[in-house]
């Protein structure tokens, strides 16, 4: 609500309407409103308020004993496993069951290589970003690698997970400035030579040219939209000159 106020007002103003177009991929507009402050009735209140009881707690919970079970499998079947694919993928698409997600229709165009094909010449997965499901449905899809920030290799279990993903990481400056001035920084292990897009080129000419190889999610716009527009792409999916989804 707030939101639509402020470009409600920006578009008032004087080229008001060229602001309210530059921020219209950003801007929710559902039953639930921006935020999910949307007014519901009273019916839709109480649907929600049993669906917080009673299904968001066993949801939550079935989730996240999946998501153990993946652990373990990543202990015992770490970096490169075909078992390590395909229980990520199982993982991605019993979670999407558990929360909801029942009937989920995959329409392809051309050659499209999805995971299982170990002939996959793809490298990399484009991708716009819309919401927290993506990351689940390219799982299953695709049982990827993904960029992730470098302080996710310190976290419980995660850390562990994304390690067997073999997930790309990129230090946010926020970080390196926090580890100078903490003096980590000097006693730190030196960091693999070249930067991100580097390591991308990398990694994806090296996936293209393995039998079956783990290809990386790229979110090209480079930031989550409402998925009703397309953002200019960046570059750096494309530099390495190797197939695509």
């Amino acid at each position: 609500r707030g939101v639509n106020c402020l470009l409600d007002a920006m578009a008032t103003s004087e080229g008001g309407s060229a602001h309210r177009s530059e921020h219209a991929p950003f801007v929710r507009d559902d039953q639930y409103g921006v935020m999910g402050h949307a007014k519901q009735g009273l019916g839709e209140r109480i649907r929600l308020g049993l669906a917080s009881l009673v299904l968001f707690p066993s949801r939550l919970f079935t989730s996240v004993v999946l998501l153990l079970a993946f652990y373990s499998v990543c202990v015992v079947f770490p970096v490169s496993s075909n078992v390590n694919r395909v229980a990520l993928s199982l993982l991605a698409r019993a979670i999407l069951l558990v929360i909801g997600f029942v009937n989920i229709r995959v329409h392809t165009k051309g050659k499209c290589h999805l995971w299982k094909s170990v002939d996959s010449p793809a490298a990399g997965v484009v991708s716009n970003h819309v919401g927290w499901a993506d990351i689940l449905i390219l799982c299953w899809l695709f049982s990827p690698s993904f960029i992730a920030r470098k302080a996710t290799t310190q976290t419980p279990i995660v850390g562990r997970v994304s390690r067997a993903m073999e997930c790309l990481y990129v230090e946010r400056a926020q970080e390196r400035e926090k580890a100078s001035r903490s003096g980590a920084a000097a006693t730190a292990k030196p960091s693999r030579k070249g930067g991100l897009a580097e390591q991308l080129q990398d990694r994806m000419k090296r996936s293209s040219g393995e039998k079956g190889g783990r290809p990386v999610v790229i979110f090209a716009e480079g930031t989550t939209t409402n998925g009703d527009f397309i953002l200019p792409f960046k570059s750096g999916a494309f530099l390495a000159g190797v197939p695509l989804t």
